[in-house]
């Protein structure tokens, strides 16, 4: 019982993790979207 009990917290730890990388790496697409179209419209204005 005590087994089981450890795999579902590792089991929960590592989807948690799974969950704040995949937020980690959409933040950063979303910036790096928004830095890109700053880049376009400066260059573009220039």
């Amino acid at each position: 019982m005590d087994s089981v009990k450890t795999q579902n917290t590792q089991s929960a730890a590592l989807s948690d993790l799974l969950n704040f990388f995949v937020t980690s790496l959409l933040a950063g697409f979303a910036s790096a979207v928004v830095l890109a179209g700053i880049v376009l419209l400066i260059s573009a204005a220039g």
